[in-house]
């Protein structure tokens, strides 16, 4: 029932077309909102520019920057080598662009984790601070990837098919979802080290009435970040979600 509320309100969402409302370009795009694939390679070639230029400091570094250098940053490019090839087999580029017909309003941080349920069981989604126009590929991934929730495969498989079904008039979602399954992910890998970059602690501290170890928090991210990666690995070879 909660996926399928969850489906529910995106399905709202969707109906707001780019094509039927005058305002579509006072309302912005969402979050690292990306519409092509060579979009999606420079969000990561950003936030991997960041976690490279991190100076050492604490007992995480050596991990930090082994898990970096050695696992994050050739998997990703083996991933843009084997994404660029999927797109020339499927006729496209990497310069591609999702056409505006196609854009969808996105929370662009949705799940349960920023969710709360009344008693009559129904589910209020809340947090918007992200949201804006995006692809529905991505919005679809971030919510099977998302690692503030731990929702079972039975769960996950029937959010891709609501997903899939909700916009059939884009017949080449799932493939795109599939292509680009495993650079989301990735990417999702890297958001999980941001505490690793300069300040970003101190925001967690200054937003939080309880102390934080730091050391602590980073060797959590770390072991969140690898066991992530070892999901994208497995997952890219084996797409677990189609039809």
């Amino acid at each position: 029932k909660d996926i399928d509320q969850s489906i529910r309100f995106l399905q709202k969402l969707r109906d707001i077309s780019p094509n039927t409302i005058p305002y579509y370009n006072e309302i912005p795009s969402a979050a690292e909102a990306c519409f092509s694939v060579e979009e999606i390679f420079e969000s990561i070639k950003l936030r991997l520019q960041a976690l490279q230029a991190v100076s050492e400091y604490g007992s995480n570094f050596v991990a930090f920057q082994e898990l970096l250098n050695n696992d994050l940053i050739p998997t990703f490019n083996q991933l843009q080598d084997s994404c660029e090839s999927k797109l020339v087999n499927s006729g496209s580029t990497l310069q591609d662009k999702l056409r505006k017909g196609d854009h969808t309003l996105s929370p662009s941080d949705f799940g349960f984790h920023n969710a709360l349920r009344r008693e009559d069981g129904e589910i209020v989604f809340l947090d918007f601070e992200y949201f804006g126009w995006d692809d529905p590929a991505k919005m679809i991934a971030d919510f099977l990837l998302h690692p503030a929730m731990d929702l079972n495969e039975s769960c996950k498989n029937r959010f891709w098919r609501g997903m899939v079904n909700s916009f059939s008039t884009q017949k080449h979602l799932a493939e795109r979802v599939e292509i680009c399954y495993p650079l989301w992910g990735l990417k999702w890998c890297l958001i999980l080290l941001n505490e690793f970059l300069p300040n970003m602690v101190e925001k967690r501290q200054f937003a939080s009435v309880d102390f934080l170890d730091k050391d602590s928090l980073r060797t959590e991210q770390l072991r969140k970040a690898t066991r992530m990666l070892e999901r994208v690995l497995k997952e890219s070879k084996d797409f677990p979600y189609r039809a």
